[in-house]
């Protein structure tokens, strides 16, 4: 309904009122302004007119019934100085606006005889608004009233609560003395970061990734070939598909490549990454491609101990972020290239017990720059929890003696065997320093 109309409207049933006002006034001193009214008198008149307007509809009912009308009349006498003042209220009338006001109007000019100029104005006035002819309300209602909605005092606050209930499916929690739902991704926006097509073996997902001057390996190779590292995606595939009951922990999970290529088929996930604007991306991903069901993220860095760590650079390589506490692999490397500023909370692979989605049987892919061997420390109890079917890894950055030798003791005290990635060759043995960059410990123990 367009505002003009609405401003007519108004502005003649005010004109209508007052005319009306007036003449009751000159009628009622008419009536009496040769009788002598007593107090009494007058109250009475006042109740006996309070019971005919209740009785024939107020004359200004709209016909609406959410109308509650309040009105005052003031009868005067010439005669005395006594005013007496009555409040009315009306009832909203069911008579329709027209006949309403028709009738009252007809009742009015019987009882004081012939039609005064006042009351053909009235009429000429009632004529005009039967004929307003008001638009009709088209289909989209929303836009039309747009016009008389309150407007939003803060804008910004709505933009955001659209933005968190846009990534609302995407779990994602963090670790600060005891597990809470991380606000980490509120107010994230999908198109602020660079999207590219990840192609899975269970078929394609959207990924978003890094510019390739700021990620030269990871983002770059999706970006150009939809994939990365397929060579380690083929056994974990092939693994998690043999048994539906497999959780996939992927440890240091960047943007999520390995994460997406297990939930794209169909297993859950649980994504440990420390780096916020790692988990910022793979929450984008993970919500576009339909996949918060199936996707748990862990917004915290893994160690042996709770503590507070800060996250060293790579240049130009997002995926070779690390935690440079105790981390002798990489102690150079932090001199030349720095670090992030924020520091970040640890959590012990032990505390991934006390999710909600709490695993029974995993596979397990750890890609965390030299900190394997805490990882693993932190797991004790992990380990004689939950079956862990295998477990992937780098073994770059294991050369150095004593992180070898704590690996390797703690995988074979459980009763795992090391494999290179095809898992039917023979088992890895001596010397180490031959081993390929990617291992697989196998449990050998069935269940």
């Amino acid at each position: 309904m367009k505002k003009q109309h609405f401003v007519i409207l108004i502005v003649l049933i005010c004109a209508l009122f007052a005319a009306v006002h007036v003449y009751n006034s000159r009628r009622s001193v008419s009536e009496y302004s040769v009788i002598e009214l007593s107090h009494e008198k007058a109250q009475e008149n006042g109740e006996r007119n309070q019971r005919h307007y209740i009785q024939e509809g107020n004359p200004f009912d709209l016909g609406s019934e959410n109308v509650n009308m309040k009105t005052t009349t003031t009868t005067t006498t010439t005669t005395t100085t006594t005013t007496t003042t009555t409040t009315t209220s009306f009832k909203p009338s069911t008579k329709p606006f027209e006949d309403n006001m028709s009738s009252n109007l007809k009742t009015k000019n019987d009882a004081v005889g012939p039609k005064t100029d006042q009351i053909k104005k009235l009429e000429t006035t009632l004529d005009k608004i039967k004929n307003l002819s008001l638009p009709v309300l088209k289909a989209n209602l929303s836009k039309q009233l747009d016009f008389f909605r309150p407007k939003s005092t803060n804008p910004q606050t709505t933009k955001l609560s659209k933005q968190k209930s846009i990534l609302s499916d995407v779990r994602i929690y963090n670790w600060n003395g005891s597990w809470s739902l991380s606000s980490i991704c509120d107010g994230v926006k999908m198109e602020d970061f660079l999207e590219a097509k990840l192609n899975t073996m269970s078929g394609q997902t959207p990924i978003f990734v890094y510019p390739e001057t700021k990620d030269k390996y990871v983002s770059h190779d999706i970006i150009h070939s939809g994939r990365w590292e397929h060579h380690l995606a083929v056994p974990m595939v092939s693994m998690l598909q043999s048994d539906p009951s497999l959780t996939f922990i992927d440890i240091g999970a960047n943007i999520g490549a390995f994460t997406l290529e297990i939930a794209k088929l169909g297993r859950k996930t649980i994504s440990v990454e420390p780096l916020v604007d790692n988990v910022q991306r793979l929450c984008c991903s993970v919500h576009k491609g339909k996949l918060g069901h199936l996707v748990t993220i862990v917004a915290n860095a893994i160690s042996n101990q709770h503590m507070q760590v800060t996250l060293g650079k790579d240049k130009d390589n997002v995926g070779g972020t690390f935690v440079n506490k105790n981390n002798p692999v990489k102690k150079a490397q932090i001199v030349m290239t720095g670090e992030y500023s924020n520091p970040v909370n640890t959590i012990l692979l032990d505390d991934i017990l006390g999710l909600p989605e709490k695993p029974q049987r995993v596979v397990i892919k750890m890609d965390v720059e030299g900190y394997e061997k805490y990882v693993l420390e932190g797991g004790t109890y992990f380990f004689q929890q939950v079956f862990v079917k295998a477990v992937f890894m780098e073994w770059t950055y294991s050369n150095n003696a004593s992180i070898r030798d704590s690996i390797i003791k703690f995988m074979v005290d459980r009763d795992f065997l090391p494999y290179p990635l095809s898992m039917h060759d023979s088992i890895l043995e001596t010397p180490y320093t031959n081993w390929p960059g990617n291992i697989v410990w196998i449990n050998q123990s069935k269940q």
